[in-house]
Order: C-alpha cells, then structure tokens, then sequence
C-alpha cells in the first residue's frame, strides 16, 4: 500500500466526521518509508498482496491485544459510508458481503467485520501452505471449521 498525501486529506475529512464514533486506523507492513500520521500503524507483516494473510493475522493481533471488540477489515479502495454501516451494525461474530464456492462460503475481502473471538481463532490457526493468498477466503475457512458462520450483509 502506497501511503502519500491522500491519504493524509482522507484521514482528515474522516477524523473531523467521526471521531467521536469510531477509532479508526490505517495499517501498513514494514519496511515502507516513514509516515508521520497519527492514526497509522505498522505491523510486523510484510507488505505485499500475497503476504495480505500475515500483515492480517498481524493487524488483528494488535487489535487483540488493545482490548477491541470488533474490527472493520476495509481495503484502501474501498469508499465506506460509515453513516450507514453505524445504522446497521450488527455486533455478530464475522459479517460481510458473500461470496461463495462450491466448498466455501466467505465474506468479501473488501469489507468484513470479525469479533474479538473470530480474531483470536485467526490468530491462533496456522495458515495452510496449500491455500491460495486470499485471506477473505483462508478467514472464511477458519471461521467455519470452528463453527461461526458468516452473516451476510450489503
């Protein structure tokens, strides 16, 4: 993930909008370039798309380890219309959008939201060597081998 100055204009408008509603936070892999924003963190994950699954482990280890509840996992090509999903929240163990296979049912790796539990189990599982590096799907599987089922949500 490229961190430049829109991402500084971005982190504005959205802390001015709602900062008393949500904690919110941008996070990176190592070895980019210092950034001086205040709601960026680096996590002890490469950055690239195929290491997604680790930099994810990693950013729901630290959300763990502060105590969070839930996390909103968002790509950074995402435009969140935060007003609604606070309108339609539902404080379930792992929502999204639903994708599925013939094997697999999984929240699109646009958006999803997973609870302090689902966090922990991903944390806690290693990752199959044999899965592809899509970590919305190695997420889903996770979640459904120790039975929490996806909520699907729009």
């Amino acid at each position: 993930m490229l961190i430049d100055n829109a991402y500084a204009q971005y982190e504005e408008r959205f802390i001015e909008k709602f900062q008393d509603k949500v904690d919110f936070k941008f996070f990176v892999g190592q070895g980019l370039e210092q950034v001086d924003l205040p709601n960026l963190v680096e996590l002890p994950a490469p950055d690239s798309y195929y290491e997604l699954p680790a930099k994810v482990k990693a950013l729901f280890g630290w959300a763990l380890d502060r105590g969070y509840s839930h996390v909103v996992k968002i790509d950074d090509d995402v435009v969140m219309r935060l007003g609604n999903f606070l309108n339609f929240f539902q404080p379930v163990d792992y929502c999204g959008y639903q994708l599925e296979s013939d094997t697999l049912k999984w929240a699109s790796g646009a958006a999803y939201v997973v609870s302090r539990k689902a966090m922990q189990l991903v944390v806690d599982t290693p990752w199959d060597a044999t899965w592809n590096s899509a970590e919305d799907q190695m997420t889903g599987r996770i979640l459904a081998a120790n039975g929490i089922p996806l909520t699907h949500d729009h």
